[in-house]
């Protein structure tokens, strides 16, 4: 028997706010399942492809690429650099900076990964029935930057 719900009250499964968190739960498990054989977490990964992508790059700008803190990236860029997925050098104008840049064997890794996951996340849109080209990332981009 169903129990009946007050006045007033709200179902939660119609709130966009809860919904995309459970989409958030759903996307972060594909994404566990997938990395934990390479032994990287997602977050390690995230940053990993941000290095890849802005050559020889800082901290500072994976903190604003990313919306990662301060202390999350340090410790992130010291498991990568662990695992000889990047290095890091003092920059040489400003010896208080430190460019990061991914290592020939941190490529490699990434692109292994990467294919998988831009099938994986057309796969996952597919099922929401979302194209890539009709403006619904650029949409989530312009949002998540405001």
């Amino acid at each position: 028997m169903k129990k009946k719900s007050p006045p007033k009250s709200i179902d939660p499964d119609n709130s966009i706010f809860l919904l995309f968190h459970k989409i958030e739960q759903k996307i972060n498990s594909i994404l566990n399942s997938m990395l934990e054989k390479y032994n990287i977490t997602p977050r390690q990964y995230l940053l990993l492809q941000a290095i890849d992508y802005l050559a020889g790059t800082t901290q500072i700008e994976l903190q604003n690429k990313t919306n990662i803190d301060r202390t999350t990236v340090s410790h992130l860029v010291k498991k990568l650099l662990d695992k000889e997925l990047i290095k890091m050098q003092i920059n040489s104008t400003d010896s208080r900076l430190k460019n990061i840049r991914i290592t020939p064997k941190g490529r490699v890794f990434t692109r292994k990964i990467q294919n998988k996951i831009v099938l994986a996340e057309e796969e996952f849109l597919n099922k929401l029935n979302i194209a890539k080209e009709d403006g619904f990332l650029e949409n989530l981009k312009k949002k998540i930057n405001e």
